[in-house]
Protein backbone atom coordinates (compact mmCIF):
# COMPACT_ATOMS: atom_id res chain seq x y z
CA UNK A 1 0.00 0.00 0.00
CA UNK A 2 1.11 3.29 -0.78
CA UNK A 3 2.22 5.01 1.95
CA UNK A 4 0.10 8.75 1.20
CA UNK A 5 -3.30 6.99 1.21
CA UNK A 6 -5.17 10.22 -0.21
CA UNK A 7 -5.07 11.21 2.89
CA UNK A 8 -3.73 14.67 3.34
CA UNK A 9 -3.41 15.51 7.28
CA UNK A 10 0.04 14.18 8.54
CA UNK A 11 -1.44 12.62 11.41
CA UNK A 12 -3.63 10.25 9.32
CA UNK A 13 0.01 9.13 7.41
CA UNK A 14 1.59 8.60 10.53
CA UNK A 15 -1.27 6.20 11.80
CA UNK A 16 -0.86 4.36 8.58
CA UNK A 17 3.15 3.94 8.23
CA UNK A 18 2.44 2.45 12.04
CA UNK A 19 0.31 -0.03 10.98
CA UNK A 20 1.84 -1.25 8.00
CA UNK A 21 4.99 -1.98 10.36
CA UNK A 22 2.71 -3.99 12.65
CA UNK A 23 1.52 -5.56 9.64
CA UNK A 24 4.61 -7.28 8.91
CA UNK A 25 5.12 -7.88 12.28
CA UNK A 26 1.81 -9.67 12.31
CA UNK A 27 2.49 -11.64 9.79
CA UNK A 28 5.33 -13.24 11.09
CA UNK A 29 3.68 -14.10 14.59
CA UNK A 30 1.42 -17.14 14.96
CA UNK A 31 -2.33 -15.74 15.56
CA UNK A 32 -2.98 -17.79 18.80
CA UNK A 33 -0.33 -16.03 20.75
CA UNK A 34 -2.52 -13.11 20.80
CA UNK A 35 -5.16 -14.93 22.86
CA UNK A 36 -2.18 -16.12 25.39
CA UNK A 37 -1.01 -12.56 25.57
CA UNK A 38 -4.90 -10.86 25.81
CA UNK A 39 -6.62 -12.61 28.02
CA UNK A 40 -10.09 -10.36 27.57
CA UNK A 41 -9.17 -10.53 23.49
CA UNK A 42 -12.89 -12.17 22.92
CA UNK A 43 -14.45 -9.28 24.87
CA UNK A 44 -12.28 -6.27 23.05
CA UNK A 45 -12.71 -7.25 19.65
CA UNK A 46 -16.59 -8.41 19.43
CA UNK A 47 -19.33 -6.18 19.08
CA UNK A 48 -22.90 -6.65 19.04
CA UNK A 49 -25.45 -4.57 16.83
CA UNK A 50 -28.93 -5.09 15.57
CA UNK A 51 -29.60 -8.90 15.04
CA UNK A 52 -25.88 -9.20 14.87
CA UNK A 53 -22.91 -10.48 17.21
CA UNK A 54 -19.72 -10.19 15.83
CA UNK A 55 -16.92 -11.94 16.84
CA UNK A 56 -13.68 -10.39 14.63
CA UNK A 57 -10.98 -11.83 17.38
CA UNK A 58 -9.80 -13.82 15.14
CA UNK A 59 -8.28 -11.23 12.98
CA UNK A 60 -4.23 -11.11 12.54
CA UNK A 61 -3.80 -8.43 14.49
CA UNK A 62 -3.97 -7.29 18.45
CA UNK A 63 -6.68 -5.27 20.39
CA UNK A 64 -3.68 -2.29 20.44
CA UNK A 65 -3.42 -2.53 16.83
CA UNK A 66 -7.41 -2.16 16.50
CA UNK A 67 -7.71 0.32 18.31
CA UNK A 68 -5.03 2.19 16.62
CA UNK A 69 -6.99 1.26 13.45
CA UNK A 70 -10.06 2.62 14.88
CA UNK A 71 -8.28 6.15 15.23
CA UNK A 72 -8.39 6.40 10.90
CA UNK A 73 -11.85 7.19 10.79
CA UNK A 74 -12.02 9.90 13.17
CA UNK A 75 -8.84 11.48 11.59
CA UNK A 76 -10.35 11.17 8.56
CA UNK A 77 -13.62 12.66 10.00
CA UNK A 78 -15.85 9.83 8.03
CA UNK A 79 -18.51 10.41 10.46
CA UNK A 80 -19.17 13.81 8.63
CA UNK A 81 -19.45 12.02 5.22
CA UNK A 82 -21.64 9.50 6.96
CA UNK A 83 -23.75 12.31 7.72
CA UNK A 84 -23.92 14.18 4.25
CA UNK A 85 -24.70 10.93 2.91
CA UNK A 86 -27.70 10.28 5.26
CA UNK A 87 -28.67 14.09 4.76
CA UNK A 88 -29.10 13.78 1.18
CA UNK A 89 -25.53 15.48 -0.09
CA UNK A 90 -24.35 14.88 -3.55
CA UNK A 91 -22.06 12.39 -2.13
CA UNK A 92 -22.32 10.69 -6.09
CA UNK A 93 -19.82 13.14 -7.47
CA UNK A 94 -19.61 11.98 -10.92
CA UNK A 95 -23.39 11.74 -11.43
CA UNK A 96 -23.74 14.77 -8.98
CA UNK A 97 -26.91 13.02 -6.75
CA UNK A 98 -26.97 12.02 -3.47
CA UNK A 99 -27.05 8.46 -2.75
CA UNK A 100 -30.25 7.96 -0.11
CA UNK A 101 -31.16 4.30 -0.29
CA UNK A 102 -31.24 4.54 3.47
CA UNK A 103 -34.60 7.25 2.99
CA UNK A 104 -35.99 3.99 1.80
CA UNK A 105 -36.27 2.07 5.24
CA UNK A 106 -37.00 5.08 7.13
CA UNK A 107 -40.41 5.52 9.13
CA UNK A 108 -40.81 8.84 10.72
CA UNK A 109 -41.00 11.73 8.29
CA UNK A 110 -36.58 13.57 8.84
CA UNK A 111 -36.33 16.44 10.22
CA UNK A 112 -34.45 17.66 7.32
CA UNK A 113 -36.50 20.21 4.96
CA UNK A 114 -34.49 19.07 2.13
CA UNK A 115 -35.28 15.33 2.36
CA UNK A 116 -38.73 15.79 3.77
CA UNK A 117 -40.41 15.33 -0.58
CA UNK A 118 -38.16 12.94 -1.20
CA UNK A 119 -39.65 10.61 1.95
CA UNK A 120 -43.22 11.53 0.80
CA UNK A 121 -42.40 10.09 -2.78
CA UNK A 122 -40.94 6.71 -0.85
CA UNK A 123 -44.07 6.61 1.44
CA UNK A 124 -46.20 7.01 -1.29
CA UNK A 125 -44.27 4.52 -3.49
CA UNK A 126 -44.56 2.13 -0.34
CA UNK A 127 -48.48 2.33 -0.37
CA UNK A 128 -48.75 1.79 -4.55
CA UNK A 129 -46.59 -1.19 -3.59
CA UNK A 130 -48.92 -2.34 -0.79
CA UNK A 131 -51.99 -1.48 -3.37
CA UNK A 132 -50.20 -3.46 -6.11
CA UNK A 133 -49.46 -6.11 -4.01
CA UNK A 134 -53.17 -6.42 -2.61
CA UNK A 135 -54.70 -6.38 -5.73
CA UNK A 136 -52.40 -9.26 -7.34
CA UNK A 137 -52.49 -11.67 -4.20
CA UNK A 138 -56.54 -11.71 -3.70
CA UNK A 139 -57.15 -12.08 -7.26
CA UNK A 140 -58.77 -8.49 -8.13
CA UNK A 141 -55.87 -7.68 -10.82
CA UNK A 142 -55.85 -10.23 -13.62
CA UNK A 143 -54.10 -10.48 -17.31
CA UNK A 144 -54.15 -9.30 -20.07
CA UNK A 145 -56.07 -12.51 -20.44
CA UNK A 146 -58.74 -11.75 -18.25
CA UNK A 147 -57.63 -14.61 -15.87
CA UNK A 148 -56.20 -14.56 -11.88
CA UNK A 149 -52.12 -14.24 -12.11
CA UNK A 150 -50.80 -17.36 -10.52
CA UNK A 151 -47.12 -16.79 -11.45
CA UNK A 152 -45.06 -13.83 -11.93
CA UNK A 153 -41.78 -13.46 -13.99
CA UNK A 154 -39.53 -10.46 -12.51
CA UNK A 155 -36.93 -9.19 -15.82
CA UNK A 156 -34.24 -7.39 -14.36
CA UNK A 157 -30.72 -7.69 -13.83
CA UNK A 158 -27.72 -6.89 -11.47
CA UNK A 159 -29.07 -4.67 -8.63
CA UNK A 160 -32.62 -5.09 -9.97
CA UNK A 161 -32.71 -9.14 -10.05
CA UNK A 162 -30.11 -9.91 -7.09
CA UNK A 163 -31.85 -8.69 -4.14
CA UNK A 164 -35.13 -9.44 -4.68
CA UNK A 165 -33.66 -13.37 -5.84
CA UNK A 166 -31.70 -13.45 -2.47
CA UNK A 167 -34.43 -12.43 0.07
CA UNK A 168 -37.46 -14.54 -1.64
CA UNK A 169 -34.64 -17.20 -1.38
CA UNK A 170 -33.73 -16.66 2.34
CA UNK A 171 -37.10 -16.12 3.56
CA UNK A 172 -38.47 -19.12 2.36
CA UNK A 173 -42.26 -19.31 4.11
CA UNK A 174 -44.68 -18.26 1.67
CA UNK A 175 -47.80 -16.18 2.26
CA UNK A 176 -49.48 -16.33 -1.32
CA UNK A 177 -50.01 -18.66 -4.45
CA UNK A 178 -47.97 -16.81 -6.31
CA UNK A 179 -44.76 -18.32 -7.94
CA UNK A 180 -42.26 -15.78 -8.34
CA UNK A 181 -39.19 -16.68 -11.27
CA UNK A 182 -36.54 -14.40 -12.20
CA UNK A 183 -35.14 -14.12 -15.82
CA UNK A 184 -31.80 -12.48 -15.79
CA UNK A 185 -29.48 -13.29 -18.64
CA UNK A 186 -29.90 -12.60 -22.33
CA UNK A 187 -29.90 -15.97 -23.17
CA UNK A 188 -32.18 -18.15 -25.44
CA UNK A 189 -31.35 -20.53 -23.01
CA UNK A 190 -32.68 -19.36 -19.97
CA UNK A 191 -35.75 -17.68 -21.50
CA UNK A 192 -36.89 -20.82 -22.20
CA UNK A 193 -36.08 -22.53 -19.34
CA UNK A 194 -38.50 -19.82 -17.37
CA UNK A 195 -41.21 -19.65 -20.03
CA UNK A 196 -42.06 -22.94 -21.10
CA UNK A 197 -43.40 -24.20 -17.73
CA UNK A 198 -45.63 -21.54 -17.38
CA UNK A 199 -49.25 -20.83 -18.69
CA UNK A 200 -49.19 -17.05 -20.89
CA UNK A 201 -52.87 -16.62 -19.49
CA UNK A 202 -52.04 -16.52 -15.81
CA UNK A 203 -48.53 -14.54 -16.10
CA UNK A 204 -47.29 -11.15 -14.83
CA UNK A 205 -43.96 -9.71 -15.65
CA UNK A 206 -42.26 -7.27 -13.99
CA UNK A 207 -40.07 -5.29 -16.19
CA UNK A 208 -37.28 -3.61 -13.53
CA UNK A 209 -35.06 -1.14 -14.96
CA UNK A 210 -34.28 2.31 -13.64
CA UNK A 211 -33.29 4.12 -17.30
CA UNK A 212 -35.26 1.64 -18.86
CA UNK A 213 -32.53 1.20 -21.29
CA UNK A 214 -30.62 -1.75 -20.19
CA UNK A 215 -30.07 -4.13 -22.79
CA UNK A 216 -30.96 -7.62 -21.05
CA UNK A 217 -33.65 -6.79 -19.65
CA UNK A 218 -35.57 -4.81 -22.74
CA UNK A 219 -34.58 -7.92 -24.88
CA UNK A 220 -35.98 -10.26 -22.33
CA UNK A 221 -39.04 -8.38 -21.92
CA UNK A 222 -39.55 -8.17 -25.33
CA UNK A 223 -39.39 -11.93 -25.93
CA UNK A 224 -41.65 -11.56 -23.01
CA UNK A 225 -44.30 -9.77 -25.17
CA UNK A 226 -43.52 -12.11 -28.46
CA UNK A 227 -44.23 -15.27 -26.08
CA UNK A 228 -47.74 -13.69 -24.76
CA UNK A 229 -48.54 -12.29 -28.15
CA UNK A 230 -48.61 -15.90 -29.46
CA UNK A 231 -51.83 -16.54 -27.49
CA UNK A 232 -53.32 -13.37 -27.06
CA UNK A 233 -55.69 -12.10 -29.76
CA UNK A 234 -55.04 -8.44 -29.02
CA UNK A 235 -51.55 -6.97 -27.93
CA UNK A 236 -52.53 -3.90 -28.00
CA UNK A 237 -54.24 -5.56 -24.52
CA UNK A 238 -50.92 -6.79 -22.86
CA UNK A 239 -49.71 -4.07 -20.76
CA UNK A 240 -52.36 -5.66 -18.36
CA UNK A 241 -49.38 -8.43 -17.88
CA UNK A 242 -46.97 -5.85 -17.74
CA UNK A 243 -45.87 -3.80 -14.67
CA UNK A 244 -43.07 -1.62 -15.22
CA UNK A 245 -40.42 -0.87 -12.13
CA UNK A 246 -38.29 2.88 -13.21
CA UNK A 247 -37.60 6.43 -13.32
CA UNK A 248 -38.28 6.40 -16.98
CA UNK A 249 -41.74 6.16 -17.78
CA UNK A 250 -41.86 7.82 -20.64
CA UNK A 251 -39.65 4.74 -22.07
CA UNK A 252 -41.95 2.37 -20.18
CA UNK A 253 -45.00 3.89 -21.92
CA UNK A 254 -43.29 3.60 -25.57
CA UNK A 255 -43.40 0.09 -24.49
CA UNK A 256 -46.83 -0.52 -23.87
CA UNK A 257 -46.76 -0.14 -20.01
CA UNK A 258 -49.46 2.49 -19.11
CA UNK A 259 -48.75 4.69 -15.86
CA UNK A 260 -51.42 2.85 -13.40
CA UNK A 261 -48.83 0.12 -14.02
CA UNK A 262 -45.80 1.82 -13.18
CA UNK A 263 -43.97 1.64 -9.94
CA UNK A 264 -41.21 4.65 -9.46
CA UNK A 265 -37.61 4.72 -8.78
CA UNK A 266 -35.30 7.68 -8.57
CA UNK A 267 -32.19 8.53 -9.32
CA UNK A 268 -30.87 9.24 -6.04
CA UNK A 269 -31.27 5.23 -5.65
CA UNK A 270 -28.66 3.16 -7.19
CA UNK A 271 -29.65 -0.35 -8.40
CA UNK A 272 -27.38 -2.46 -5.82
CA UNK A 273 -28.81 -0.09 -3.21
CA UNK A 274 -32.57 -0.66 -4.65
CA UNK A 275 -33.86 -4.03 -2.89
CA UNK A 276 -35.76 -1.35 -0.61
CA UNK A 277 -37.85 0.72 -3.03
CA UNK A 278 -40.10 -0.71 -5.40
CA UNK A 279 -37.46 -3.44 -7.11
CA UNK A 280 -38.29 -5.62 -3.98
CA UNK A 281 -42.27 -6.33 -5.44
CA UNK A 282 -41.41 -9.50 -6.13
CA UNK A 283 -40.45 -9.91 -2.02
CA UNK A 284 -43.97 -8.11 -1.01
CA UNK A 285 -45.88 -10.55 -4.06
CA UNK A 286 -44.31 -13.81 -2.38
CA UNK A 287 -43.85 -13.17 1.43
CA UNK A 288 -46.17 -10.55 1.69
CA UNK A 289 -46.60 -6.58 2.86
CA UNK A 290 -46.11 -7.77 6.63
CA UNK A 291 -42.63 -8.97 5.58
CA UNK A 292 -41.43 -6.91 3.62
CA UNK A 293 -41.97 -3.88 6.38
CA UNK A 294 -39.95 -6.06 8.81
CA UNK A 295 -37.20 -6.08 6.32
CA UNK A 296 -37.16 -2.35 5.71
CA UNK A 297 -37.21 -2.34 9.99
CA UNK A 298 -34.45 -4.25 10.12
CA UNK A 299 -32.46 -2.32 7.87
CA UNK A 300 -33.65 0.69 9.71
CA UNK A 301 -32.45 -0.34 13.05
CA UNK A 302 -28.75 -1.31 11.38
CA UNK A 303 -28.90 2.49 9.82
CA UNK A 304 -29.20 4.20 13.19
CA UNK A 305 -26.52 2.02 14.68
CA UNK A 306 -24.29 3.16 11.70
CA UNK A 307 -25.40 6.59 12.09
CA UNK A 308 -24.97 7.01 16.43
CA UNK A 309 -22.34 4.20 17.16
CA UNK A 310 -18.73 5.13 18.26
CA UNK A 311 -16.09 3.92 16.42
CA UNK A 312 -15.13 0.64 18.35
CA UNK A 313 -18.50 -0.05 18.92
CA UNK A 314 -19.53 0.48 15.31
CA UNK A 315 -19.92 -2.52 13.42
CA UNK A 316 -19.73 -1.79 9.15
CA UNK A 317 -17.17 0.36 10.61
CA UNK A 318 -15.43 -2.46 12.08
CA UNK A 319 -15.97 -4.74 8.91
CA UNK A 320 -14.52 -2.15 6.90
CA UNK A 321 -11.47 -1.17 8.95
CA UNK A 322 -10.74 -5.34 9.04
CA UNK A 323 -11.04 -5.12 5.03
CA UNK A 324 -8.48 -2.47 5.47
CA UNK A 325 -6.12 -3.82 7.46
CA UNK A 326 -6.45 -7.64 5.40
CA UNK A 327 -6.08 -5.95 1.95
CA UNK A 328 -4.64 -2.50 2.25
CA UNK A 329 -2.14 -3.54 5.04
CA UNK A 330 -1.51 -7.14 5.63
CA UNK A 331 -1.64 -7.46 1.19
CA UNK A 332 -4.73 -10.09 0.75
CA UNK A 333 -6.66 -9.51 -2.32
CA UNK A 334 -9.52 -11.67 -2.05
CA UNK A 335 -12.04 -12.69 0.52
CA UNK A 336 -14.70 -15.63 0.80
CA UNK A 337 -18.19 -15.03 2.36
CA UNK A 338 -19.60 -18.11 3.68
CA UNK A 339 -22.79 -18.00 5.14
CA UNK A 340 -23.64 -21.84 7.02
CA UNK A 341 -27.09 -21.69 6.14
CA UNK A 342 -28.32 -22.40 2.47
CA UNK A 343 -30.82 -20.09 3.20
CA UNK A 344 -28.20 -17.08 2.29
CA UNK A 345 -26.53 -19.62 -0.86
CA UNK A 346 -27.53 -16.26 -2.94
CA UNK A 347 -25.52 -13.86 -0.03
CA UNK A 348 -21.90 -14.14 -1.91
CA UNK A 349 -23.31 -13.31 -5.10
CA UNK A 350 -25.19 -10.53 -4.15
CA UNK A 351 -22.71 -8.98 -2.14
CA UNK A 352 -20.06 -9.45 -5.11
CA UNK A 353 -21.97 -6.75 -7.32
CA UNK A 354 -22.24 -4.86 -3.81
CA UNK A 355 -18.71 -4.49 -3.21
CA UNK A 356 -17.05 -4.97 -6.20
CA UNK A 357 -19.64 -2.55 -8.11
CA UNK A 358 -19.32 0.38 -5.75
CA UNK A 359 -15.39 -0.11 -4.89
CA UNK A 360 -13.85 -1.70 -8.09
CA UNK A 361 -12.46 1.84 -8.90
CA UNK A 362 -9.20 3.12 -9.81
CA UNK A 363 -9.56 6.43 -9.78
CA UNK A 364 -10.26 8.98 -6.55
CA UNK A 365 -13.01 11.45 -6.22
CA UNK A 366 -9.92 14.21 -6.83
CA UNK A 367 -9.55 13.02 -10.38
CA UNK A 368 -6.51 11.21 -9.60
CA UNK A 369 -4.97 7.44 -9.87
CA UNK A 370 -5.40 5.49 -6.47
CA UNK A 371 -1.62 4.54 -5.59
CA UNK A 372 -3.36 1.41 -3.48
CA UNK A 373 -5.54 -0.94 -3.72
CA UNK A 374 -9.38 -0.80 -3.71
CA UNK A 375 -11.95 -3.65 -3.47
CA UNK A 376 -10.77 -6.60 -2.97
CA UNK A 377 -12.05 -9.67 -5.19
CA UNK A 378 -15.14 -11.18 -3.09
CA UNK A 379 -16.45 -14.38 -3.73
CA UNK A 380 -17.48 -17.32 -1.51
CA UNK A 381 -20.23 -20.19 -1.24
CA UNK A 382 -22.76 -21.67 1.22
CA UNK A 383 -21.33 -24.11 4.09
CA UNK A 384 -21.14 -27.29 4.38
CA UNK A 385 -20.60 -28.07 0.56
CA UNK A 386 -18.06 -25.06 0.57
CA UNK A 387 -15.44 -27.33 2.49
CA UNK A 388 -15.76 -30.27 -0.08
CA UNK A 389 -14.68 -27.60 -2.52
CA UNK A 390 -12.74 -24.30 -1.83
CA UNK A 391 -11.83 -24.91 1.69
CA UNK A 392 -8.38 -26.86 1.09
CA UNK A 393 -7.33 -23.43 -0.69
CA UNK A 394 -8.57 -21.57 2.54
CA UNK A 395 -6.51 -23.92 4.61
CA UNK A 396 -2.98 -24.85 2.45
CA UNK A 397 -2.87 -22.46 -0.45
CA UNK A 398 -0.27 -20.07 -0.45
CA UNK A 399 -2.69 -17.27 -0.89
CA UNK A 400 -3.78 -15.72 2.95
CA UNK A 401 -7.76 -15.05 2.20
CA UNK A 402 -9.36 -13.87 5.03
CA UNK A 403 -13.44 -15.25 5.48
CA UNK A 404 -16.59 -13.57 6.76
CA UNK A 405 -18.33 -16.81 7.77
CA UNK A 406 -22.07 -15.98 8.77
CA UNK A 407 -23.93 -18.37 11.36
CA UNK A 408 -27.62 -18.24 12.00
CA UNK A 409 -28.28 -20.55 15.02
CA UNK A 410 -32.13 -21.41 14.68
CA UNK A 411 -33.01 -21.55 10.94
CA UNK A 412 -36.46 -23.77 11.69
CA UNK A 413 -37.93 -26.53 13.18
CA UNK A 414 -34.77 -29.11 12.27
CA UNK A 415 -33.56 -31.71 13.89
CA UNK A 416 -31.07 -30.77 16.46
CA UNK A 417 -28.58 -32.81 15.80
CA UNK A 418 -28.37 -31.74 12.33
CA UNK A 419 -28.67 -28.20 13.56
CA UNK A 420 -25.30 -29.57 15.88
CA UNK A 421 -23.45 -31.00 12.92
CA UNK A 422 -24.12 -27.46 11.24
CA UNK A 423 -22.79 -25.00 13.67
CA UNK A 424 -20.61 -27.20 14.44
CA UNK A 425 -18.25 -26.86 11.26
CA UNK A 426 -18.73 -23.28 11.05
CA UNK A 427 -16.78 -22.95 14.45
CA UNK A 428 -14.53 -25.95 13.12
CA UNK A 429 -13.54 -24.06 10.02
CA UNK A 430 -12.71 -20.65 11.62
CA UNK A 431 -10.64 -22.38 14.70
CA UNK A 432 -8.78 -24.68 12.08
CA UNK A 433 -7.78 -21.79 9.81
CA UNK A 434 -6.57 -19.96 13.21
CA UNK A 435 -4.52 -23.04 15.26
CA UNK A 436 -3.62 -25.02 11.87
CA UNK A 437 -2.27 -27.98 12.42
CA UNK A 438 2.06 -28.02 13.26
CA UNK A 439 2.27 -31.52 15.41
CA UNK A 440 5.18 -32.89 16.03
CA UNK A 441 5.66 -35.91 13.51
CA UNK A 442 3.29 -34.19 10.84
CA UNK A 443 4.32 -35.36 7.33
CA UNK A 444 4.33 -32.15 5.19
CA UNK A 445 1.40 -32.50 3.46
CA UNK A 446 -0.90 -32.85 6.16
CA UNK A 447 0.37 -29.64 8.17
CA UNK A 448 -1.55 -26.24 7.97
CA UNK A 449 -0.12 -23.16 8.99
CA UNK A 450 -2.88 -21.68 10.60
CA UNK A 451 -3.12 -17.99 11.42
CA UNK A 452 -5.77 -17.24 8.68
CA UNK A 453 -8.24 -14.91 9.74
CA UNK A 454 -11.46 -14.86 10.04
CA UNK A 455 -14.76 -13.14 10.94
CA UNK A 456 -17.84 -14.74 12.53
CA UNK A 457 -21.28 -13.15 12.19
CA UNK A 458 -23.76 -15.18 14.63
CA UNK A 459 -27.59 -14.43 14.38
CA UNK A 460 -29.69 -15.60 16.42
CA UNK A 461 -32.18 -16.17 14.07
CA UNK A 462 -32.79 -15.63 10.15
CA UNK A 463 -36.10 -13.68 10.58
CA UNK A 464 -37.05 -10.77 7.96
CA UNK A 465 -36.04 -8.15 10.54
CA UNK A 466 -32.56 -10.08 10.99
CA UNK A 467 -31.89 -10.28 7.01
CA UNK A 468 -32.68 -6.68 6.62
CA UNK A 469 -30.08 -5.61 9.43
CA UNK A 470 -27.40 -8.12 7.50
CA UNK A 471 -27.76 -6.76 4.18
CA UNK A 472 -27.45 -3.21 5.49
CA UNK A 473 -25.10 -3.41 7.40
CA UNK A 474 -22.99 -4.79 4.30
CA UNK A 475 -23.80 -1.73 2.40
CA UNK A 476 -22.96 0.35 5.08
CA UNK A 477 -19.42 -1.21 5.02
CA UNK A 478 -18.78 -0.89 1.33
CA UNK A 479 -19.72 2.76 1.52
CA UNK A 480 -17.16 3.53 4.64
CA UNK A 481 -14.39 1.48 2.52
CA UNK A 482 -15.59 4.11 -0.30
CA UNK A 483 -14.50 6.94 2.12
CA UNK A 484 -11.44 5.60 3.46
CA UNK A 485 -10.41 5.03 0.09
CA UNK A 486 -11.33 8.49 -1.16
CA UNK A 487 -13.50 6.77 -4.09
CA UNK A 488 -17.21 7.49 -5.15
CA UNK A 489 -19.04 4.25 -4.59
CA UNK A 490 -22.02 4.81 -6.16
CA UNK A 491 -21.35 5.02 -9.76
CA UNK A 492 -20.10 2.39 -12.08
CA UNK A 493 -18.61 3.44 -15.53
CA UNK A 494 -16.68 0.70 -16.57
CA UNK A 495 -20.52 -1.12 -16.37
CA UNK A 496 -21.71 1.50 -18.95
CA UNK A 497 -18.40 1.56 -21.20
CA UNK A 498 -18.55 -2.12 -21.56
CA UNK A 499 -22.48 -2.23 -22.43
CA UNK A 500 -21.50 0.81 -25.04
CA UNK A 501 -19.37 -1.53 -26.73
CA UNK A 502 -21.77 -4.30 -27.08
CA UNK A 503 -24.27 -1.68 -28.51
CA UNK A 504 -21.13 -1.29 -31.23
CA UNK A 505 -20.90 -4.84 -31.65
CA UNK A 506 -24.31 -5.87 -31.89
CA UNK A 507 -24.73 -3.15 -34.83
CA UNK A 508 -21.37 -4.71 -36.24
CA UNK A 509 -22.74 -8.28 -36.13
CA UNK A 510 -26.06 -7.47 -38.32
CA UNK A 511 -24.21 -5.42 -40.98
CA UNK A 512 -21.57 -7.63 -41.16
CA UNK A 513 -18.86 -4.77 -40.96
CA UNK A 514 -16.11 -5.73 -38.49
CA UNK A 515 -14.34 -2.74 -38.95
CA UNK A 516 -13.22 0.02 -35.67
CA UNK A 517 -12.67 -3.10 -33.59
CA UNK A 518 -9.17 -4.37 -32.67
CA UNK A 519 -7.64 -7.23 -35.14
CA UNK A 520 -8.81 -9.89 -32.18
CA UNK A 521 -12.40 -8.85 -31.77
CA UNK A 522 -13.36 -8.18 -35.55
CA UNK A 523 -11.68 -11.98 -35.87
CA UNK A 524 -14.31 -13.10 -33.45
CA UNK A 525 -17.25 -11.69 -34.82
CA UNK A 526 -16.40 -12.72 -38.60
CA UNK A 527 -15.87 -16.51 -37.54
CA UNK A 528 -19.41 -16.29 -35.95
CA UNK A 529 -21.25 -14.99 -38.53
CA UNK A 530 -19.52 -17.30 -41.10
CA UNK A 531 -20.55 -20.19 -38.44
CA UNK A 532 -24.02 -18.81 -38.59
CA UNK A 533 -24.59 -18.48 -42.28
CA UNK A 534 -23.32 -21.97 -42.38
CA UNK A 535 -26.11 -22.99 -40.32
CA UNK A 536 -28.30 -21.48 -42.73
CA UNK A 537 -27.41 -23.36 -45.38
CA UNK A 538 -27.05 -26.66 -44.06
Amino acid sequence: MHTKLNMENQKTQTIILELKEEAKQSLERPLFEYFMEEPRRVETMSVSAPFIYADFSKNLLSSKTFQKLCLIPLTLQIDEKIKKMFGGDDINTTEIRPALHTLLRRIETPSSPALVSKHALCVKALRQLESITREIVEGKKKSAFGERITDVVSIGIGGSHLGPKLVLDALRKKTSELNIHFLENADQNEIARVLNVLEPRNTLFLVASKSFSTGETLLNANEAKKWLSQSHPCPKELNQSFIGITNNSLAANAFGISNENILPLWDWVGGRFSVWSAIGLPIALGRGMTTFYEFLAGAEEMDDHFLNSPVNNNLPIILALLSFWNHNCLGAESYAVVPYCDNLRFLPSYLQQLEMESNGKSITIDGNEASYNTAPITWGGVGTASQHAFFQLLHQGTRMIPVDFILPLQTGDFDQELEHYRVANCLAQSETLMLGNKRKNTKPEKRLTGSRPSTTLMMDNLSPRALGALLSLYEHKTETLGFLWNINSFDQWGVENGKNAATRIMQGLNSKDYSGHDQSTSSLMRKYVERIVKDEKE
